[in-house]
Formats: structure tokens, C-alpha cells, sequence
């Protein structure tokens, strides 16, 4: 999948990956052709995107859809989710992988 994840006018490449020595998932985003990153595997993956809710690690792990989309400034982000049950949005800002939960369904 290719968008410009970063704002840079240049189109980033994602692929999804998957870590041999225990099967963690996540994602390889190589930025303008030149820098590489994985995303899924670093401390900030581990904490949780809401207090009692999944980490992004977690989300990567159960990932049924991914999809890049825009934001409200009209920059792409790559949008992962379960069917009918969240979406988490992957972005850059200031040079860094970001993470936010959009949605998240609760059964009562």
C-alpha cells in the first residue's frame, strides 16, 4: 500500500510483517523510498491506547482490515481495525510514529 504518511510529498510504502521468533505482527513503512520503520514493536506499542483497552501491539495482532485515509488535514494516515469493533489511526508527526484509538466498541 503506498500514500505520503509523513506530508512530504513523497509516497511511503507499507507492508505488513510478521516477527519469526514469536509472530508478533506489525507494520514495515518505508518513508520516500529511504528510511524504514516497524511499527508494533517498540515500548510505545505496549501501552494502552485508553486505560483498559487494547495497546497498538494488541491491535496489530487482531487486525482484520487496514486502509489508508485522510485526516481532517487532509494528511494520509493508515487506518487498522477489527470489522465493527475499532479502528486505530498510524501517522507521523514531528518525525515520529503516532497512534491514536478512533473507535472502539463496547458490548453492554
Amino acid at each position: 500500500m503506498s500514500g505520503d504518511l509523513n506530508g512530504d510529498d513523497a509516497f511511503d510504502n507499507v507492508v505488513t510483517i510478521s516477527r519469526i521468533a514469536d509472530q508478533r505482527k506489525g507494520d514495515a513503512v518505508c518513508r520516500a523510498g529511504t528510511y524504514l520503520s516497524l511499527v508494533g514493536y517498540g515500548l510505545a506499542a505496549h501501552q494502552p491506547l485508553k486505560p483498559g483497552y487494547y495497546t497498538l501491539a494488541d491491535s496489530l495482532d487482531k487486525v482484520e482490515f487496514w486502509e489508508l485515509r485522510q485526516n481532517d488535514q487532509r494528511r494520509d494516515e493508515l487506518v487498522i481495525g477489527q470489522v465493527e469493533k475499532s479502528e486505530v489511526a498510524i501517522f507521523w508527526k514531528h518525525s515520529g510514529v503516532k497512534h491514536r484509538r478512533l473507535w472502539r466498541f463496547v458490548e453492554p
